[in-house]
C-alpha cells in the first residue's frame, strides 16, 4: 500500500464525527454486519446507525459487501464493509 493513500485515509478519518467514528470502529470490528446488527453492538437505536452508515459511503470509507439473510428479522440486508488499510 502506498504511504499516501495511508495518509489519505488518515485525513479522512480525522474528519469523522463522533457518532461516524463510533459507527465505522463498530464495522471494522465486525464481520460484515447490517445496520441492526451494528446497533444491537453499539447498543444504540438503529435510526443513529443508518443515517452514520449512509455518511460512511458517501466519504467511500464503508462500502456495500452483498446481501445476508438477518437472524432475527429473516429480511435480506445489506451488510457492510470498511476499507481495509490495517487497523481502522
Amino acid at each position: 500500500m502506498r504511504q499516501t493513500s495511508i495518509m489519505a485515509f488518515e485525513s479522512i478519518q480525522e474528519a469523522l464525527g463522533k457518532k461516524q467514528r463510533m459507527v465505522l470502529d463498530a464495522i471494522s470490528s465486525m464481520y460484515c454486519p447490517n445496520n441492526r446488527e451494528i446497533a444491537e453492538y453499539l447498543g444504540v437505536p438503529i435510526n443513529t446507525v443508518t443515517p452514520r452508515v449512509n455518511e460512511l459511503v458517501k466519504k467511500g470509507i464503508v462500502f456495500d459487501a452483498g446481501l445476508k439473510e438477518d437472524v432475527v428479522t429473516h429480511r435480506m440486508t445489506l451488510v457492510w464493509r470498511s476499507m481495509d488499510y490495517g487497523a481502522v
